[in-house]
Formats: C-alpha cells, sequence, structure tokens
C-alpha cells in the first residue's frame, strides 16, 4: 500500500498521466482517507484497499523503469520491486497457509480453528462409507455456532439449540455441546460415546464433541468408548477423535 499510495500521488503530479491512471489515484488515496477516518475495521476491509495500489505500483514499475537513461536502471528497479514480491509472497503463505488460525496475527478474525475437523472428518467418513449417512441426526448446542451450518448444510437432520431450548431427547449420531451445558447433557445420554474437545474459534470457550460408539465404530477400530453413561472421567487422554 504504502509504494501504491506514493505512485497515486505522484499521478496528480505528472503530465502525461493516463486518467485512468489518476482516476485510480484518486480512488485509492480517497479510499485509504476514509477508511483511516473510521475506527473500527475488520481486516477484510484490506481487499477494499489493496487492489488500486496494486494496479498503481505496476504502472509504476514501468513508467520508471521506462524512463531510467542509465542501462544499470531497469535491472535495478526490477530487482527492488522482485524483493518487495518475495516478501510480499513470504507473508502471505506464512498467514494463509500455516498461521491462519493465530489470534496475534492482525488480519486473522474470528477464524474457525482446525478443531471443526475433529467433526467434519469422522463425518465425511461416514458419508464416503454410505452416503445414506447424510440422514444422520445431529445437535449442535452452542450459543455461536457458525459457521456449522454451512459446513453442515448437507445434513438435513441437524438441530441447533441455544441455553433456552434442549433436543426432547439428548442421544444423537453425533452432539457438538457447550462446556457448561455438559454436565446437563450427560446426564440425559443413554448410549456410549467417543468425545473430543474441540473449539470452534477465538474467545469461545472450550465444548465437547460427542459421536456415538455404535455409529461410528467404522470410523475408529478398535477404539474403546470415552463416554459410557453412568461413568464419567473417561475422555480419550490425548482429547482427540482419532
Amino acid at each position: 500500500i504504502p509504494g501504491g499510495a506514493l505512485i497515486a500521488t505522484a499521478a496528480g503530479c505528472f503530465r502525461g498521466i493516463p486518467p485512468f491512471i489518476r482516476g485510480l489515484g484518486i480512488y485509492g488515496c480517497g479510499a485509504l482517507a476514509a477508511y483511516s477516518i473510521v475506527n473500527y475495521k475488520t481486516p477484510w476491509c484490506i481487499v477494499s484497499l489493496t487492489w488500486p495500489f496494486l494496479l498503481l505500483f505496476g504502472y509504476g514499475v514501468v513508467w520508471v523503469m521506462q524512463r531510467l537513461k542509465n542501462p544499470l536502471g531497469p535491472p535495478m528497479v526490477l530487482s527492488i520491486t522482485l524483493g518487495l514480491l518475495a516478501a510480499s509472497t513470504y507473508r502471505m503463505t506464512y498467514l494463509n497457509f500455516f498461521h491462519y488460525t493465530d489470534a496475534e496475527e492482525p488480519y486473522v478474525y474470528v477464524q474457525t480453528f482446525n478443531d471443526v475437523y475433529r467433526l467434519m472428518d469422522p463425518l465425511d467418513k461416514m458419508v464416503k462409507l454410505n452416503p445414506l449417512n447424510y440422514q444422520m441426526h445431529g445437535y449442535i448446542m452452542l450459543d455461536s455456532y457458525h459457521p456449522l451450518p454451512w459446513l453442515l448444510g448437507d445434513f438435513p437432520n441437524v438441530g441447533y439449540y441455544d441455553d433456552d431450548t434442549n433436543p426432547t431427547t439428548m442421544d444423537a449420531d453425533f452432539l457438538l455441546v457447550e462446556d457448561r451445558r455438559i454436565d446437563e447433557v450427560e446426564a440425559g445420554l443413554k448410549d456410549q460415546y467417543f468425545t473430543a474437545p474441540l473449539r470452534l474459534r477465538d474467545a469461545q470457550d472450550e465444548s465437547k464433541l460427542y459421536l456415538r460408539v455404535s455409529k461410528f465404530r467404522a470410523v475408529f477400530p478398535g477404539r474403546k468408548p470415552d463416554f459410557i453413561p453412568g461413568k464419567h472421567g473417561g475422555d480419550n487422554p490425548d482429547g482427540k477423535a482419532q
């Protein structure tokens, strides 16, 4: 953005700049000023800011190279440009492929943690074994459960329950239960379950995943139940639905 902003400013000072580039510079600087005034911004607002400056930066590199008289000038400009692109690519890769759920990163905002795969991977395996498993029944008992309605959109028999609502019976093929409701739910369960902790996203308490043993035994061959009605403290020690 800084390089593009400088070029946008220069676009208004030099003659012969194409009207499109001049207009792009005005738009980019205007958008930057407008968003700077707004106190609260979500990270994806950056999308509205970066694209004009990226185009302006590319135009500026070509404009400078075409006007350099020294034969060493263009290679030097190209080297600097490639260095900036390499640094940007590194940061992009670092964030998007390795630290996309790291709350310490300024561009990470209400990102779903990889814990969600503790639910989605067993469901995907069950569906591959038999497409009729799309009809499994599930209960999501969380105050805040997005993006689960989207992720579970192919499963029509999933119910969502907040503090004021409960299913008619607690047992289901899978359950995801908020920490403070675990005792209430376990008191009503009559089947055996594989369990695992699951934290959906930052600033949210840990919840607990239940997968009915009789349904998911094929996905976890040889594994013993973690929850047996009437018994407590039987959670899998590594905390994972393997």
